[in-house]
């Protein structure tokens, strides 16, 4: 019995996960140095303060003891690795799965246009 109970907490603790994930898209051929994802803006709407050019799609999962705030911090640290100022777009979903749940964050990451310095 206790063999059964300890197999289902190891199966537990390495279903309960974060899983991240970046693409950067081909029609933004550009590169973008890391930035610190404390500096990343998330807007739930294409609608940011500034102009900007898209860089990719961001992906972020956490297990259902994560929140959306966990998720959202997850996507920008992918964000800010295709060195991107903002994400917009901001989607969260609860996934129900056979051994876990799971919350899962996405948008699509993007670098704000300089201003003209006159």
């Amino acid at each position: 019995m206790k063999t059964k109970i300890l197999s289902l907490m190891i199966v537990g603790v390495l279903s309960a996960s974060c899983s991240v994930n970046h693409l950067r898209s081909s029609d933004t051929q550009l590169y973008h140095p890391p930035v610190s994802s404390k500096r990343v803006e998330v807007y739930s709407t294409d609608q940011a303060t500034r102009p900007y050019t898209v860089i990719g799609e961001v992906v972020a999962s956490v297990d259902a003891w994560g929140t959306g705030r966990s998720s959202v911090k997850h996507l920008k640290k992918e964000a800010a690795e295709l060195g991107a100022d903002g994400i917009v777009n901001l989607r969260l979903e609860i996934g129900s799965g056979i051994l876990a749940n799971a919350v899962t964050a996405s948008g699509t990451a993007v670098r704000f246009e300089e201003k003209a310095v006159k």
